[in-house]
């Protein structure tokens, strides 16, 4: 079976109860090459 999370190099988790860094855009954090961003905070 193929899993493409597999060949993952790096995830990047978002937290939106958080606030970025100073100068960090959400366009900026998609164009890290992350191969995937985790949008979710604390239930």
């Amino acid at each position: 079976m193929l899993v493409p999370w597999m060949d993952w190099t790096h995830m990047t988790k978002i937290d939106p109860d958080k606030s970025l860094l100073d100068g960090t855009t959400y366009a900026a954090l998609a164009d890290t090459g992350t191969a995937a961003h985790n949008l979710g905070g604390w239930i």
